[in-house]
C-alpha cells in the first residue's frame, strides 16, 4: 500500500476501500455543481451510514468453519453520500491506518492516507467534470511529489467507458495502462478490459454476471482468456453485497490448467482464497 496506483485498479464489489473519495458538508456551499456521490460511484443502495468489511481466509481446506479473520475495514459516509473516514484493523483489532476525507476550495475531493501512528503516507485529489462526474484522480507521496493517477472518460449516455492509469516510480520510470468498459442495456458494467503495452497489450479481463438486477459473480482472466479468479457474491434485501467468496483457479509448473477448471457438474475446481463479509448500517430515515 505504499503507492496504491502501482497496481491497476479494477471496479468490483471488493474495491470499496481502495481509493474512492469522501464527504464534507461544506460541499453545497463551495460549489453549485452536484458531484457524483460515493454511493453512486460504488453502486451502493440505500442511504448507507457505515460499512464494516471483514476478510477471512482458510486456515486449512475450504470449509466455512475453518476460515480465520485476517482484517477489517470500517467506512463511514455522510448524509450527502460521500465517505468521511475509513479505518483498517488487523485480526485482533490492532490499527493499521486510516483515510480522512475533505474538500478543497476548488471543489475537489481529498483523501489523506495515514499510517497507524497518524503520519501522512499519501494524498489523493479527485477532480470532477462539468457534469459532476469523477474526471481524474491525482496521487502524491508524503513529501507532496506527484506519483500518478487516473483519468475517466464517459460515453454519450454518461456511462464510464475508459479509464487511463499512470504511475511514476522513484526512478522516474513511468507505467501506463488503459481500462475499457462494456455495459448492458440497463447501464451496468458487464466486462472490463485492462491494456498495458509493457505487458503485451490485453493484460486482464473481468466479466460480471447478474442475477436479476443484482451482481452475482465476477471472473478474472489474465491475457483475456486464462481464468485465474472467480468471485461469487450474495446481496442483502437492499441490494448491497454482504458476502464475497473469492476462488483462485489452481496452477501448476507448466501453467494454468484451463481445461480442468470445471468439474463434471460444471462447478469450478478452485481454491477458496478469501471470503469478505460486509455489514451495513443505514441512516434511520433511509428510503430503502
Amino acid at each position: 500500500m505504499v503507492v496504491r496506483v502501482a497496481v491497476p485498479r479494477l471496479l468490483s464489489a471488493g474495491a470499496l476501500v481502495i481509493v474512492l473519495a469522501a464527504s464534507g458538508r461544506s460541499r453545497a456551499r463551495t460549489t453549485q455543481i452536484p458531484r457524483q456521490t460515493d454511493w453512486a460511484f460504488l453502486d451502493l443502495r440505500g442511504r448507507v451510514e457505515r460499512v464494516t468489511r471483514t476478510t477471512l481466509r482458510p486456515l486449512a481446506g475450504t470449509a466455512e468453519e475453518e476460515l480465520v479473520e485476517t482484517g477489517t475495514t470500517a467506512s463511514w459516509f455522510g448524509t450527502d453520500g460521500f465517505l468521511t473516514e475509513e479505518r483498517w484493523f488487523g485480526p485482533v483489532g490492532q490499527p493499521f491506518g486510516s483515510s480522512m476525507y475533505g474538500w478543497t476550495a476548488l471543489g475537489e475531493r481529498t483523501e489523506r492516507w495515514l499510517d497507524e501512528k497518524g503520519d501522512l503516507q499519501q494524498k489523493t485529489v479527485v477532480g470532477y467534470d462539468a457534469r459532476g462526474r469523477r474526471a481524474e484522480e491525482k496521487y502524491y507521496d508524503r513529501s507532496g511529489g506527484f506519483t500518478g493517477g487516473y483519468r475517466y472518460e464517459y460515453d454519450a449516455s454518461g456511462r464510464l467507458s475508459r479509464r487511463t492509469m499512470e504511475t511514476i516510480y522513484s526512478s522516474d520510470d513511468r507505467r501506463t495502462g488503459t481500462s475499457e468498459f462494456d455495459h448492458d442495456t440497463a447501464g451496468r458494467v458487464v466486462e472490463e478490459r485492462y491494456f498495458e503495452e509493457a505487458l503485451g497489450g490485453l493484460a486482464n479481463r473481468v466479466v460480471y454476471r447478474y442475477r436479476g438486477d443484482l451482481l452475482a459473480s465476477r471472473a478474472d482472466y489474465t491475457r483475456g482468456t486464462q481464468l485465474v479468479f472467480l468471485a461469487f457474491l450474495r446481496c442483502d434485501g437492499t441490494g448491497n453485497v454482504v458476502r464475497e467468496a473469492n476462488d483462485q483457479i489452481p496452477q501448476d509448473e507448466v501453467g494454468d490448467r484451463y481445461a480442468d477448471v470445471l468439474d463434471e457438474k460444471g462447478l469450478p475446481r478452485s481454491f477458496l482464497s478469501s471470503v469478505v463479509k460486509s455489514e451495513y448500517r443505514y441512516y434511520p430515515d433511509a428510503a430503502r
